[in-house]
């Protein structure tokens, strides 16, 4: 009885372990990881479970995982996702979340309803539509290029006034007649 008893909390044990990351291999189907288990046994090509929807690959140096032995058996393992202690992002308020990059690149979820995205060197988003609502306005630092055409239903101002400013100015000129004539011309179509 005292062996099966041993042999029940051998097995209890070997469910679950702690691994470090040598390389990943994220170019098949299912993510793969090269390990080395607490028992500081090597394995190979072991199958990561990635819960649907999100998927990341933690930089390999520094990097553990927890393994799970399916069925208690040490054959067939598979780990959960793979974390960096070295490379997390931390510092977190309570209540606040991140999806993060290596190399600083983010979005966080700040309490008090902020959104932050740190793009370090661009931002893309590829869309059929697109619709910011900002009732408080919207504020863009830097240069804006337009690849396309630009619609406002309110006023359009630079620094020298507004756009009906200056379509109040060309409506309203005239000038000498051409070729000498005497008078001046009409006032231009209206813009």
């Amino acid at each position: 009885m005292k062996h099966l008893i041993a042999q029940a909390i051998s097995n209890l044990r070997g469910l679950v372990g702690m691994g470090v990351v040598s390389s990943v291999d994220d170019t098949g189907g299912a993510q793969r990881v090269n390990l080395e288990t607490g028992t500081g046994v090597s394995r190979a090509d072991v199958e990561v479970a990635w819960p649907f929807g999100f998927s990341s690959n933690a930089p390999a140096n520094g990097a553990i995982c927890v393994v799970l032995a399916v069925g208690a058996d040490p054959s067939n393992l598979v780990v959960l996702p793979p974390q960096n202690p070295s490379c997390r992002f931390g510092k977190l308020q309570p209540g606040e979340a991140v999806m993060y990059a290596a190399d600083g690149t983010r979005v966080h979820l700040r309490t008090g309803g902020e959104v932050e995205i740190w793009g370090g060197t661009s931002v893309t988003t590829n869309t059929k539509t697109c619709v910011i609502n900002a009732p408080n306005g919207c504020t863009i630092n830097g240069n804006v290029t337009v690849n396309g055409n630009l619609t406002a239903s309110g006023n359009v101002a630079d620094s020298h006034g507004t756009l009906d400013r200056l379509r109040g100015h060309y409506n309203g000129h005239t000038h000498p007649a051409p070729g000498g004539q005497t008078g001046t011309t009409n006032e231009p179509d209206p813009e």
